[in-house]
């Protein structure tokens, strides 16, 4: 019966990346409170991979989208964005009064997070912004200079459209204290954040007193990991067991920069051109390391098909969603890994040797070495070959700074939502 009576508290993650990484904070707080997860997300293939999860893992879920019914697609100018938001803003509403829970942990609060967080607001839930990832893109001048091009290359059919549409919201919107049509931001109660460059940059949206620096999560679990597989002989045989790898070899583990995403922007590569282009790291890797001496782990973005197949003939071990990156990585002697990657948290707290990789057609990633606190990086082939040959011979130099690693910060987070 006691069980029955406990409070609530919902996670929203914004993809399948984030739900796991809400899970990991979620999990500590299962003694106190009944958790459940909302998934809010326009896009079906990454809401169904959300839904898929939650249900292989047994989890409480709802989910909340801002489609319409065919019959609510009627062809008025103005109509369908703004009846699509009133529809987002009532089935939020009609949730959290359904569900009455204590506390809303988001990791987004723009569209179509925002709607939650406010309907939220409204009725006395408390809200927490708890950052999961690096927002990289949004530091890259290349990436800022290329949308400001696209943004004034709208038509202005389109730009006049746009502009209408604001100030219609705007006038609907004077009622509420926080917009209900208007595309803002909502306005969490606490936000939590992994250092002081992203609380100085979030202070230009929110209550600076708010915004408390806690760490990445990952940061002690994955210590804490490291810490068990290095002491303890028979979790680590069986971590080993579980990825089919050899207790003998060296392991070197990668992670790929998805390339082909900024094809879009016209800095990045065809999907072929990626493969090949990985292919050949891969083959340096090979170069200095016979597979008699290391095995080479390939995790894949959750987000990613496996494209990779012909890599096997290098004897590359591919992982896909099911495997853990943080299980993989403090398995590993080597990590190599391109400059933006958010698993650059992980490896901090690994505190194992790593490579930083930067072949991107631009040089943008070099923008995120001072967030992952990285030192040097190799800008082609050649030099990243180089520093494999130093790691081999056991002189390669630390590549990284993780003086700064909270490994209390999973504490922190739990503390943070109380």
């Amino acid at each position: 019966m006691e069980a029955l009576m406990r409070s609530k508290v919902y996670f929203v993650p914004s993809y399948i990346g984030s739900l796991k990484y809400l899970l990991r904070v979620a999990t500590p707080l299962q003694n106190r409170y009944d958790i459940g997860f909302l998934i809010i997300h326009p896009n079906s293939n990454l809401r169904e991979q959300m839904i898929t999860f939650c249900k292989e893992k047994g989890l409480t879920f709802s989910v909340i989208t801002d489609e319409l019914e065919v019959s609510q697609q009627v062809t008025v100018p103005f109509y369908v964005p703004l009846r699509k938001r009133y529809v987002h803003s009532k089935r939020c509403r009609e949730f959290l009064q359904a569900e009455r829970p204590l506390k809303i942990v988001v990791t987004k609060t723009k569209y179509p997070h925002d709607t939650i967080v406010k309907e939220a607001n409204r009725l006395g839930v408390e809200t927490t912004l708890l950052q999961w990832s690096y927002y990289n893109r949004r530091y890259t001048p290349a990436y800022i200079s290329v949308h400001q091009e696209g943004l004034f290359s709208t038509s202005s059919r389109v730009l006049a459209y746009q502009i209408i549409l604001k100030a219609i919201t705007f006038f609907l919107d004077i009622p509420f204290k926080e917009a209900r049509y208007a595309h803002t931001y909502g306005n969490p109660r606490k936000v939590g954040v992994f250092d002081e460059t992203e609380a100085k940059y979030r202070a230009k949206f929110f209550d600076p007193s708010i915004i408390r620096v806690i760490g990445a999560v990952d940061f002690q679990i994955v210590h804490e990991l490291k810490e068990k597989i290095d002491s303890d002989v028979f979790f680590r045989k069986e971590l080993l067991k579980k990825y089919n790898l050899s207790p003998e070899k060296q392991k070197i583990v990668v992670v790929l920069s998805r390339y082909y995403l900024g094809k879009k922007d016209g800095h990045g590569l065809e999907g072929e051109e990626h493969i090949i282009f990985h292919y050949d790291v891969f083959k340096t890797i090979r170069s200095v390391f016979a597979p008699n001496e290391a095995e080479l782990i390939f995790k894949l973005h959750p987000a990613e098909e496996n494209v990779y197949e012909s890599y096997k003939e290098l004897g590359v071990n591919i992982y896909d969603d099911e495997a853990n990156i943080d299980e993989l990585l403090c398995l590993s002697d080597l990590y190599i890994a391109d400059p933006a990657t958010n698993v650059n948290y992980m490896a901090l707290a690994s505190n194992i040797s790593a490579i930083f990789m930067n072949f991107y057609p631009i040089k943008s990633p070099e923008e995120h070495l001072k967030h992952y606190h990285i030192s040097d990086t190799a800008l082609d082939m050649a030099s990243f070959s180089q520093r494999l040959q130093q790691f081999k011979g056991g002189i390669l130099p630390k590549q990284y700074d993780n003086s700064q690693v909270n490994t209390h910060s999973l504490d922190a987070a739990v503390e943070l939502i109380g």
